[in-house]
């Protein structure tokens, strides 16, 4: 637990100064580029070392970059379908759109309390789903709040 810790911590000084000296120097960032010959398989891709891409380039990989590999071979673990293809979907970047209130979320939620609003709204599948599910969960929270704050003026115990 103590090596892991340790790691983490020379981790994020490094990437900490890392960031703090790439703000003063205007150089380019280095793109790892290999051979244009070169085509892997997702599996190849999978298998591939740090020392494997510094066979293919000649070059010394950063820190950095090593662990953007794995990133990389952890996302292509993911899109990986039971019968060995590639979903292609998954290895796009999902546009990530703002929350944007719904009252017909929050009104289930503050009608239905205790989850009952939560699950209901969650039953229905269209584009506003997550903030359908949230308004609820944000309306059930108020409304669970209240019914807990006038239980307990009722019972004295509130001081």
């Amino acid at each position: 637990m103590r090596k892991a810790f340790f790691i983490l911590v020379i981790i994020t000084c490094a990437e900490y100064g890392y960031s703090a000296k790439s703000q003063f120097e205007t150089s380019k960032s280095k793109i790892i580029s290999l051979p244009s010959d070169s085509n892997f398989t997702a599996d190849q891709i999978l298998k591939l070392k740090p020392s494997d891409i510094r066979r293919l380039t000649d070059e010394k990989i950063t820190l950095k970059e090593v662990i953007t590999l794995k990133f990389i071979q952890a996302k292509i673990k993911t899109a990986i379908r039971k019968d060995r293809t590639v979903d292609k979907l998954t290895l796009y970047e999902k546009d990530k759109k703002p929350f944007k209130w719904h009252w017909g979320g929050f009104f289930l939620g503050l009608l239905l309390p205790f989850g009952v609003g939560i699950i209901i709204s969650a039953l229905k599948k269209n584009k506003r789903k997550s903030d359908r599910v949230t308004s609820a969960a944000i309306g059930t929270a108020i409304i669970s709040l209240v019914i807990i704050i006038i239980w307990l003026s009722s019972s004295g115990s509130l001081i």
